[in-house]
């Protein structure tokens, strides 16, 4: 019967036949894909298997680069204003009246450019507080106040070496304690001379919160 069926319909048997070797191609390409792909899995696992201390070392390496990546990159992303330490701070000269940079932790007064104060041939130079009036361009730029620190006297009770903390304001004459009513007072001045926020200012225009 099917042999005649077959003679009768040879169309329908070939086009049977032609599925069927194509299910067979198919189902060989599957198994030969997974077979592939088992390979290669094994074959990668002998391979982290026989490098693993390369790769680990490896790993351990780029983690360490990658952290000091973020390390640096947080340190440049910070904000300049939040930081308190700089390379150059603002000096005055009490014989010119001028501005110049120094290195920071000198103790006032120290040597100015011009040498030393005309009237008491000690060093004319002495710390200036610059703030800026929302920026530190020339034209915005205050000076609020002088600061110094006297010669050293020596207490007479405790036998201690005092070294006393003065301040003035730049157009002022006397010299006051700086934790005085009206030391406190030239501080808060600087403000009614701004509308703007107030800035810290440092040579090169490097700008600090107040």
């Amino acid at each position: 019967m099917h042999s005649l069926k077959g003679r009768l319909y040879p169309e329908v048997a070939d086009v049977k036949g032609n599925v069927n070797r194509a299910n067979l191609a198919n189902t060989g390409s599957t198994l030969y894909s997974a077979v592939t792909r088992e390979n290669a899995m094994q074959r990668l696992k002998r391979f982290i298997k026989r490098k693993q201390k390369a790769i680990l070392s490896g790993l351990a390496i780029c983690l360490l680069a990658a952290a000091a990546v973020v390390l640096v990159g947080t340190m440049n992303a910070e904000d300049d204003a939040t930081k308190d330490w700089v390379e150059r701070i603002w000096y005055y000269d009490l014989n010119t009246n001028k501005l110049f940079a120094g290195e920071p932790g000198q103790i006032p007064p120290i040597d100015a450019p011009s040498g030393p104060h005309k009237q008491t041939q000690k060093p004319a130079g002495v710390k200036a507080h610059v703030l800026g009036c929302g920026d530190c361009s020339d034209k915005n730029i205050i000076i609020s106040y002088l600061e110094a620190f006297p010669p050293k006297v020596r207490d007479e009770d405790t036998n201690s070496i005092i070294r006393s903390h003065v301040i003035r304001a730049t157009d002022g004459e006397q010299w006051i304690d700086a934790n005085s009513a009206e030391a406190k007072q030239i501080k808060k001045s600087v403000r009614q001379k701004c509308q703007s926020e107030l800035v810290r200012c440092f040579p090169g225009n490097v700008m600090r919160k107040w």
